[in-house]
């Protein structure tokens, strides 16, 4: 009998046009599942209620991306100039989904933005402008003209944390993509990856078979041994519930 792949849902993003507004997603997530031997399933964030639920059902993993700020009213953050690119339709999207992944077993793989609105949806909040608040805080927003790959800092993993097993390493030089990040984290959540700064870099999702939440981009670091680990330790934690 032939192997069968899991299907891994991708939450999207609008990506509009002049004249022909789309839905979609950076194709780097695409490419990982794929190589990792998942099959990648882009989900509209225009479905609500059942049809949330009907699509969770046909799924063996979800991945929250990355993506603009997290509307300020669901972490009883400060709204600001700093705060920005807020789209509410996708943030009600994935709140909503967020609870009834919760609800489930799914495999979950957050990033970035993933890491953060999984954070509040489980009661943590928001670092809502890493530049302006954190003390002696490193170069985390991206940096107009530089290549998405560019290592800038390096981060620091708990050892006996999911996270470490999967990298196989206590450190790693990441990319950054960021200026938000985790401010209190949620009862359920456990931190297991810093910056040298303090910034929250990575957490675990306690009771979970595998639930797992990085602040950088390792979709867009497909050579890096980190990053294949990471997708492929997803896909086979989906490919669990098809065998």
């Amino acid at each position: 009998m032939a192997n069968i792949k899991p299907v891994i849902g991708i939450c999207t993003r609008k990506m509009d046009k002049e004249f022909f507004p789309s839905v979609g997603a950076p194709r780097s997530y695409v490419e990982a599942v794929i190589r990792a031997g998942g099959i990648p399933i882009l989900m509209p964030f225009e479905l609500a209620g059942e049809d949330q639920a009907r699509l969770l059902d046909s799924l063996d993993g979800v991945i929250f991306t990355g993506g603009g700020d997290l509307a300020v009213e669901f972490y009883g953050g400060t709204m600001s100039d700093l705060v920005t690119d807020i789209d509410n339709d996708r943030d009600r999207f994935e709140m909503d989904l967020a609870k009834l992944v919760l609800e489930s077993d799914l495999p979950v793989l957050g990033i970035c933005r993933g890491l953060q609105l999984l954070n509040v949806a489980m009661g943590g909040s928001l670092i809502e402008d890493i530049p302006s608040e954190v003390a002696n805080a490193l170069a985390h927003p991206y940096v107009e003209g530089d290549a998405f790959d560019k290592l800038v800092h390096s981060i620091e993993i708990k050892e006996d944390s999911l996270l470490g097993e999967v990298c196989g390493v206590r450190e790693l030089q990441v990319n950054s993509l960021h200026h938000q990040g985790i401010r209190k984290v949620a009862d359920g959540l456990d931190a297991v990856a810093w910056a040298p700064d303090g910034v929250v870099e990575g957490a675990v999702m306690q009771d979970r078979a595998f639930g797992v939440l990085v602040q950088w981009h390792p979709e867009c670091l497909p050579e890096e041994a980190h990053a294949k680990a990471l997708f492929a330790a997803f896909v086979q934690a989906a490919q669990k519930r098809v065998e």
